[in-house]
């Protein structure tokens, strides 16, 4: 999980970016998704980081991994969205990016 590793203040702009993404920001957050983690978890990470659900949330409504499995790969969810918003991948202009 190292490998993903993100400071907290970009993980926590990244965490309110998609919590506050409109609907075509949304559409790629998901197709990101689908590359960077597997059909089982994929629906259950976007609930995190579309809903702002949090782990216990998740466990009440039966997620099919450990927490530390849940860990990593949001940790690599993030790590892949802090490489394509920086990388000026999404649609949003230049003044939406999340600074560096």
């Amino acid at each position: 999980m190292a490998a993903y590793r993100l400071p907290k203040d970009r993980y926590e702009r990244l965490q309110a970016y998609c919590l506050s993404a409109g609907w075509e920001e949304k559409q790629l957050i998901s197709e990101l998704m689908k590359e960077a983690i597997d059909d089982a978890l994929g629906d259950w990470i976007l609930m995190h980081v579309l809903k702002g659900l949090t782990w216990t949330q998740l466990e009440v409504r039966g997620i099919p991994c450990s927490r530390d499995t849940f860990r990593y790969y949001r940790a690599r969810f993030f790590w892949l969205l802090d490489k394509q918003v920086n990388g000026a991948t999404f649609a949003a202009e230049d003044s939406d990016r999340i600074e560096v």
